[in-house]
């Protein structure tokens, strides 16, 4: 075999062998989550079930869409944040004075009005029993936050939840940076 018989076997057989050797990756969920800052960058991100849930932007009467952190009640003894991107949303409650502690690990509780909430009702209906998924005594989780003024909040949380019919979401990698 010469060498131009060579060469065209090798290129002939690089052809055909290359392109089925092709991969097709999948995203890593991670990469699609907003980065952990604490700028205000009004984002919050997690993965759910191991799937992306990414919220930019802050929300307002007129854009339910976005982010926001507002105090429970007028005493700051809880605060909610929540992200939403129609029709799912995702909601924190914690019971904690920021006024005085500011930074810290809070329990994402069972005890009304502080939990956790994921809901995903299909097609934009009413939430029903089975799209909401609540923490509880048995299905809870922690808020972390580690940046506070008193314009942006800014940390991580992960917990579980589950539906009325038993069925638990796992919400990992949770990262938040809100600007109020």
């Amino acid at each position: 075999m010469n060498h131009k018989t060579a060469f065209f076997c090798i290129l002939t057989f690089g052809i055909l062998v290359f392109p089925s050797c092709k991969k097709t990756s999948t995203p890593d969920p991670l990469s699609q989550l907003p980065a952990a800052t604490h700028s205000g960058a009004n984002t919050l991100g997690c993965l759910v079930n191991g799937k992306a849930f990414a919220v930019t932007g802050h929300s307002s009467f007129s854009n339910p869409d976005g982010v926001d952190f507002i105090p429970y009640s007028s005493s700051s003894l809880g605060w909610l944040i929540k992200g939403n991107v129609s029709p799912a949303y995702l909601r924190i409650s914690f019971a904690g004075n920021l006024q005085n502690s500011k930074i810290g690990r809070y329990t994402i509780a069972d005890i009304f009005p502080f939990g956790g909430l994921y809901a995903n009702p299909q097609n934009g209906t009413a939430i029903l029993g089975n799209t909401e998924f609540t923490t509880n005594a048995q299905n809870n989780g922690v808020i972390t936050v580690s940046y506070y003024d008193s314009s942006i909040i800014a940390g991580t949380f992960s917990f579980d939840a589950a539906n009325d019919s038993g069925v638990v979401v796992h919400i990992t990698d949770g990262r938040f940076d809100i600007r109020r």
